[in-house]
Order: C-alpha cells, then sequence, then structure tokens
C-alpha cells in the first residue's frame, strides 16, 4: 500500500500549545519529507490554558480542516474565555457527565467532516480518548488503516481518572 496522504485527527492543534498539540505538529511537519501529504481534522478554537499562535508556522502548508465541537473547552471560548485554567471543583463534575472525556461532544462533528475528505489511512492522537472512538468508526466504515497513537495511558490517564467499576470495564 501506497500511503499519499495521511488523515491526522487530533483535538489540540495550534493555536493551542503544549505537548498535546506539538506532537501532532512536528509529525505533521515531517511527513511531506517522505512524501506523505498530511490532513490535520481538529476542532475550532477553544479557551485553553496554554496558547502558542507561533507553532502554527512550522506546518503553514498543511491542510487543516477545523470543525465546530459541542464540549465544554469550545463553549468557554464561545462566551468569550479564551484561556482556561481548571478548578479543583470542576473534577468531579467531569468525571460524571462525559464518558470517556469531556472532549466527546467533538465527535459528531470529527466524523461527519473526516468522511467527506480523501486519505489512505487515518493517524490518531490522544487524549482526549473520544478521538479513539472517532478514528475507529471512520476506519471500520472506510475500510482504511489506523494508527493510534497513545500519548497517555487510557484506563490510569491520571488527569480524569476513571472512577467506579462501570466506567473502567465500558474503557477496557
Amino acid at each position: 500500500m501506497q500511503l499519499n496522504k495521511l488523515l491526522i485527527i487530533t483535538y489540540y492543534w495550534p493555536p493551542c500549545g503544549g505537548p498535546g498539540a506539538l506532537r501532532p505538529v512536528k509529525f505533521a511537519k515531517y511527513l511531506p519529507h517522505f512524501g506523505v501529504q498530511p490532513i490535520i481534522l481538529t476542532r475550532k478554537n477553544i479557551a485553553y490554558h496554554s496558547l502558542d499562535e507561533e507553532l502554527s508556522q512550522e506546518v503553514k502548508n498543511v491542510q487543516v480542516i477545523r470543525t465546530e465541537s459541542f464540549d465544554p473547552a469550545r463553549l468557554f471560548y464561545l462566551f468569550g474565555m479564551k484561556k482556561y485554567q481548571a478548578q479543583a471543583w470542576h473534577m468531579p463534575i467531569r468525571q460524571t457527565i462525559h464518558f470517556p472525556d469531556n472532549k466527546v461532544g467533538w465527535t459528531p462533528f470529527a466524523y461527519t467532516s473526516g468522511m467527506g475528505i480523501k486519505y489512505d489511512a487515518i493517524f490518531v492522537t490522544a487524549p482526549p480518548f473520544s478521538s479513539f472512538i472517532t478514528a475507529y468508526y471512520m476506519a471500520r466504515r472506510t475500510g482504511k488503516p489506523l494508527i493510534l497513537d497513545f500519548r497517555d495511558a487510557w484506563l490510569e490517564y491520571p488527569f480524569i481518572p476513571y472512577k467506579g467499576k462501570a466506567k473502567k470495564t465500558k474503557s477496557r
């Protein structure tokens, strides 16, 4: 199989900063050196704790498709908040109402947009782990190869641990 176009599904992409955005940017930056054209599928701007406007300069010639999302970070952004700092009292709410994570509101938008793109394979990086679910269903429907990039362990994710046997079982 010749790989010409690689769809990269990543929730974190500039102007977000930090490792969640840095890793896929560096990956996309060097793919063209190997004859692979990256196509980025990400969300529209969100309220986020780390912003890096200059990071996108490293991948100026990469096609980026930004979708809507119905997740807290996007909603905060739409209400005028550009930077978000998590508070301790947010954690129980995040653990209760969101599964597998609080970015699951991006899933239907990413899936719908992704199904309209022509590509040879799918590369998805997570967290958020709901991105894996999106990519899985896209790969299953299209028959395209799927590459999963675990930046963190899913079940032992330290930032939003899965509490209770039911959530852990469902995650497995």
